[in-house]
């Protein structure tokens, strides 16, 4: 599955940093070739898999941009609806939601979402949330952040909750501080320095309202 970054001037720059496919959704046919494709990824993984960019490897995500040269019968899904993420969100316009199916609309194509990929997405202490959209300025972020994220964020709540009442399971060791968060590659200097005082304010103000919200807010 192809992550579908944007064909911008940073797509080489993200190609080349963690890869053309994305490890989210893999099937393998249970024939020769597809068991080899299998046996030799776990090999490949067992004798190399770290989150580092090292000699053309990332963890265990790039070694799939070799298979189709290596391997026969390699299909690259072309189905935009599955692979929706934070990093390509922006490239959709949201047409509507009925029957509990997410339409959406890339150019001229309408499409219907297969699965949603919640990529980065942090708890910033018990009441707020990082939801790591890459590119939050974009028109109407808003309302599919609130159709993609709402009954994701009520599900881990309700489940969260049953742990807690049925066995004494909390997360709070999962928590992350929201200042220590925001000091570094989030914080308004550096979105300054990266775009200028008046853009780097502008795209600061979005990124702050956007990505780090109130989880009532959007469930």
């Amino acid at each position: 599955m192809k992550h579908n970054f944007e064909r911008d001037c940073e797509y080489g720059k993200h190609v080349f940093e963690v890869g053309k496919y994305c490890i989210q959704f893999n099937t393998f046919l249970n024939n020769q070739i597809g068991l080899q494709v299998l046996r030799d990824w776990k090999e490949n993984c067992l004798k190399w898999c770290y989150h580092r960019l090292e000699d053309g490897k990332l963890g265990d995500q790039k070694y799939p941009d070799k298979w189709r040269q290596r391997y026969e019968g390699i299909y690259e899904s072309r189905n935009l609806g599955a692979g929706v993420a934070p990093w390509n969100l922006h490239l959709f316009t949201y047409i509507s939601s009925r029957n509990r199916e997410i339409w959406m609309k890339s150019k001229a194509k309408i499409f219907k979402v297969v699965f949603y990929h919640f990529e980065g997405m942090k708890y910033l202490g018990r009441d707020d949330i990082c939801l790591n959209i890459w590119n939050p300025c974009v028109e109407k972020t808003g309302k599919k952040i609130k159709i993609l994220y709402g009954e994701y964020l009520r599900e881990i709540r309700d489940i969260r909750t049953f742990l807690d009442k049925k066995y004494g399971v909390t997360f709070e060791h999962m928590l992350i501080s929201k200042d220590i968060f925001l000091e570094k590659d989030y914080s308004l200097m550096q979105f300054c320095k990266d775009d200028g005082i008046i853009d780097g304010l502008k795209k600061w103000m979005k990124y702050r309202k956007y990505n780090i919200v109130r989880i009532n807010k959007i469930t």
